[in-house]
């Protein structure tokens, strides 16, 4: 697997987006932390009981004011965060990357 071989947009804290992740049965919020075509870094909070391999599915209220589905499994916990890499059928498509970079930018001009 290549780790990070894509571009990842890291959000500032105050344009993190909100996730809501559905697993076993379960429904839990969050935050995403950064994202790319192909996953996203989200911050949950603690006792949220999702383990490394859970499939997971979802949706992301991006800073654009659009919705995105995604589905996908869970690589990672650590830290309150969980890392999960999205199924090749529901990437995010890189034009919407830029698009939320660029949304981000507006509001956040410093942020790098």
């Amino acid at each position: 697997m290549r780790e990070r071989a894509e571009y990842r947009l890291r959000y500032p804290l105050l344009a993190q987006p909100a996730v809501r992740l559905r697993f076993g049965g379960r429904e839990i919020a969050g935050r995403v932390e950064d994202l790319s075509e192909s996953g996203a870094l989200c911050s949950v909070p603690p006792g949220h009981g999702v383990v490394p391999g859970d499939r997971l599915s979802g949706q992301i209220a991006l800073a654009q004011r659009r919705r995105f589905e995604f589905a996908g499994q869970c690589l990672r916990v650590q830290h309150g965060q969980i890392a999960i890499s999205f199924d090749a059928a529901r990437r995010v498509p890189l034009a919407v990357i830029f698009a939320e970079q660029r949304s981000v930018r507006a509001r956040f001009p410093d942020w790098r």
